[in-house]
C-alpha cells in the first residue's frame, strides 16, 4: 500500500539510485531500505543523501529518508547598571566560546540553524559585576535547565530556546572628609561599609566595589 507519505514506482528488476535534495531547515537522519537480508541488498549513504536500490524479479524494496528538523538558541545579554563586555564557555556550539557586548543595556547572538540535542553555555562573570538572573523560555519539555552561571539547553527537533543572562553592576561609596578651616591636620575615624581614617588633605575613602544595597 502507498503510504501518505510516499511514493511507489513499478519498475523492472535492476539498479536505482534515489537522492534527496537538501531542504533548508531540516537534516537527514534516516536513510535505510528493507531488503538488507535478500541475496542483493540496497545501499544507502546518508552522506550523499543516496539510497542506491536493487530490485530483484518480483520484490517490493522500501527505503525510508528520515529528516530531523533543525532547532534553534538565542543567547541574551541584559546589563543593569551600565554596559560591558561579556565572555562565554560554549565549546558545544558552532565556533565555540563568544563574546558579547551591551550597548544600551542589551546585546544577544542567535544559533539559527542547530541539530537538537543538549548545549552548553556558561558565562565568564566580569570583576564589578553580578550575575543577577539567568532564565531559559521556550522550552517544550522542560530538559533545559540553569545552575549558577551556566545554562544546560535540551534542543529538540523544531524548538526556538532563548535565554537572558542579566548582569548588574557593582557600585562604589567613596567618603571624603572637608574640615574648616581646609587643610587641618585632624585624621576623623569611620567605621562600616567605609572604614579608616583620614584627614582634611587625605584622598577619599573608599568602599571596594558593593553589590547594589543599603549601607
Amino acid at each position: 500500500p502507498t503510504l501518505p507519505n510516499s511514493q511507489t514506482f513499478p519498475v523492472s528488476p535492476g539498479q536505482y539510485a534515489v537522492t534527496e535534495s537538501d531542504v533548508a531547515g531540516w537534516n537527514l537522519t534516516g536513510l535505510s531500505c528493507d531488503d538488507a537480508a535478500s541475496g542483493n541488498p540496497s545501499d544507502t549513504d546518508i552522506g550523499t543523501r543516496t539510497a542506491t536500490i536493487n530490485v530483484e524479479p518480483g520484490e517490493s524494496v522500501t527505503c525510508t529518508f528520515t529528516n530531523t528538523k533543525q532547532a534553534s538558541l538565542t543567547i541574551v545579554k541584559n546589563t543593569v547598571g551600565g554596559d560591558g563586555t561579556f565572555d562565554f564557555t560554549a565549546t558545544t556550539l558552532p565556533g565555540g566560546d563568544f563574546s558579547l557586548t551591551t550597548t544600551g543595556g542589551s546585546a544577544s547572538k542567535a544559533y539559527p540553524n542547530l541539530a537538537p540535542g543538549t548545549y552548553l553555555v556558561l558565562e565568564q562573570v566580569p570583576t564589578g559585576w553580578d550575575l543577577t538572573s539567568l532564565v531559559c523560555t521556550g522550552d517544550l519539555d522542560g530538559g533545559t535547565s540553569v545552575s549558577g552561571n551556566e545554562a544546560t539547553i535540551d534542543l529538540d527537533p523544531g524548538e526556538n530556546i532563548t535565554c537572558t543572562f542579566v548582569n548588574t553592576k557593582r557600585g562604589e561609596i567613596l567618603v571624603d572628609k572637608v574640615t574648616d578651616p581646609s587643610g587641618d591636620p585632624q585624621a576623623f575615624t569611620f567605621t562600616g561599609a567605609v572604614s579608616g581614617s583620614i584627614t582634611d588633605t587625605d584622598a577619599p575613602l573608599s568602599s571596594g566595589l558593593l553589590a547594589p544595597g543599603t549601607y
